[in-house]
């Protein structure tokens, strides 16, 4: 599901990244994205860069986000909030009319979590087939030097739909 959810916005998350931040970017698909668990490094001034990590959920209306502890409960192997090494984690609400995108620092979202993580349940997704385990925290909860911005992009064309 969280793949499908991928493939079918990204697009328009490109879109975002281009429209709204300005941002020049590449996708990184090798060995690279594995080690660092990132999606894309950012082209910033000169020969500056850093990466972002981009989370989708197919559900406009989520209140919650999901910090990944174990990526696959099958295997044992360690979530995203302590392998990823990007600058920001663009998490993004997915429907076909907007996305509903949300910038977190890392960094601070790593300091958070490791304060504040006993605080909530670990949780197990059971629809996943990998059933990734984590934490379902209220985006209320989230501090403004973690959750740096929400922002809404619409990608619903009425010109293309006639």
């Amino acid at each position: 599901r969280g793949k499908e959810t991928e493939l079918r916005y990204q697009p328009y998350l490109d879109q975002y990244y281009k429209q709204r931040l300005g941002w020049d970017y590449e996708h990184i698909t090798n060995e690279r994205q594995k080690e660092l668990d990132v999606d894309r490094i950012v082209h910033w001034a000169e020969d500056r860069e850093f990466y972002t990590e981009d989370k989708y959920v197919n559900d406009e209306n989520y209140t919650r986000v999901f910090l990944e502890t174990v990526q696959n409960s099958n295997v044992g192997s360690i979530g995203w909030i302590y392998v990823c090494r990007a600058k920001y984690i663009f998490y993004t609400f997915c429907n076909d009319t907007y996305l509903r995108v949300l910038k977190f620092d890392r960094k601070e979202l790593k300091q958070w979590f490791n304060e504040h993580h006993w605080d909530y349940p670990e949780i197990t997704a059971h629809r996943e087939v990998t059933k990734p385990k984590g934490l379902l925290v209220p985006i209320s909860h989230f501090p403004p030097s973690v959750l740096l911005d929400k922002d809404y992009f619409c990608i619903s064309n009425k010109e293309e739909e006639k």
